[in-house]
């Protein structure tokens, strides 16, 4: 931020984002290195059930997968989701830890909360607790920055995230460019 906003730290902007891009980077793919995926179909099952999450892992796992029950207990398998589908994976894995059988004890399955999901939720704690009142005229608080830069982010309890995260993102550039003056 300082590098592209301070004039006199502009020679050493072009520098900041080639050391960010190649040697700063974390856990970076090589070069021709390749992955495998595979695409899954939708399912119409309620993910808000418990029950109906057992049947989107066997349809997942056994059916679009191939999967053999007996191979499962080799496998460590990330399911991610939101926080209430992690939630309810849990519980599953909870109510059936007392089986026998290595593939409906669901061992096997490791619940992580997906990275959007998690962003998501921060932004809504943080604006949540920085919003403010309806007022626009304490220009500490989130709402205030809102109105001021005719953002778009209207309901804090489901917001958008993009207009969101530009809003958070813009106010930390601007505290830490004042802090810099």
């Amino acid at each position: 931020m300082l590098a592209q906003a301070v004039p006199s730290l502009k020679q050493v902007f072009e520098t900041v984002q080639i050391t960010l891009q190649t040697s700063a980077v974390k856990y970076q793919m090589q070069n021709g290195q390749t992955i495998s995926l595979h695409p899954l179909a939708t399912m119409d099952f309620d993910e808000a059930n418990v029950g109906e999450n057992a049947k989107i892992l066997y349809n997942m796992i056994l059916h679009q997968l191939g999967l053999l029950k007996e191979e499962l207990d080799n496998y460590l398998i990330i399911v991610g989701g939101d926080q209430a589908t992690v939630k309810k994976l849990h519980v599953l894995k909870k109510f059936i830890v007392a089986c026998p059988h290595g593939y409906t004890w669901y061992g096997w399955v490791l619940p992580l909360i997906q990275l959007w999901h998690m962003g998501w939720a921060d932004l809504k704690w943080v604006l949540s607790t920085h919003w403010g009142t309806s007022q626009a005229n304490d220009l500490s608080m989130c709402h205030s920055t809102n109105v001021l830069l005719g953002r778009k982010v209207k309901d804090i309890k489901w917001l958008d995230y993009y207009p969101a995260q530009h809003l958070v993102f813009d106010t930390l550039q601007a505290e830490v460019l004042d802090c810099w003056k």
